[in-house]
């Protein structure tokens, strides 16, 4: 009788696991069903922002591949840092759209091949908060828009448009001052043909420390080119 009872016992013990694996079976196509979703859905997101960011870049001539390698060396920083990886793909975004807010600006002093004045820089100035207003609103880039709007302040509050000053500032905007900084001081621009070389722009870099910029996003992006072979 008691090897009777095992038996059964070991026969409801057979068909629980039987229903456990089903279970855990089905479990596991949901989720990669579900994953599969959530990679369509942030592929479409990548899409929408790679577009928005063409539209930045066909009409500043003078920038061209400029967000791209803005958001380049900005995610390289980032895995510097060990940054985790929502943050990395807020900041993709971020990076891709720093300056969306350009389209707002009129081509005659976007692109103008001499010195502004002081009046058409007041204008160009007005890129961060236009590049908020046209993302503010979109669930995906809420963060984007904020970080987009603080991409020209500095840590000692001397920036623009609002004067924050240091720790206000998201890292992920901080990481971003840095790199585009560098990219357009290595790259060709309307007022200088002639692109500083890399060791002058980390020079200017450098001297900005602490003051314009995060001395640690500084010292990791100073990593990143050294293990790149940059001479800086």
């Amino acid at each position: 009788e008691h090897i009777l009872e095992l038996n059964e016992s070991n026969v409801e013990m057979i068909e629980k696991t039987d229903e456990i694996e089903s279970l855990y079976n089905q479990s596991a196509a949901m989720n990669e069903t579900l994953q599969q979703v959530l990679d369509e859905v942030q592929n479409g997101y990548i899409v929408t922002v790679r577009s928005l960011s063409n539209a930045i870049e066909a009409k500043d001539k003078y920038t061209k591949g400029h967000c791209e390698s803005v958001t380049t060396y900005s995610m390289q920083i980032a895995k510097v840092l060990g940054l985790a990886e929502a943050d990395l793909r807020i900041l993709e975004y971020s990076a891709l759209l720093h300056d969306v807010g350009k389209i707002g600006i009129p081509s005659d002093i976007l692109n103008k091949p001499s010195k502004l004045t002081l009046e058409e820089f007041e204008v160009i100035k007005k890129h961060p908060e236009i590049g908020y207003e046209i993302l503010k609103d979109i669930d995906f880039l809420k963060r984007s828009a904020k970080i987009i709007y603080q991409h020209h302040e500095r840590i000692d509050g001397k920036g623009y448009p609002r004067g924050i000053i240091g720790d206000e500032l998201d890292i992920l905007t901080r990481i971003i001052t840095v790199t585009d900084a560098y990219d357009a001081m290595t790259s060709a621009r309307p007022y200088r043909l002639e692109p500083l070389s890399h060791d002058k722009a980390m020079r200017i870099l450098r001297e900005g420390s602490g003051t314009q910029f995060d001395a640690q996003v500084i010292e990791a992006f100073d990593s990143v080119l050294r293990d790149q072979g940059t001479v800086i």
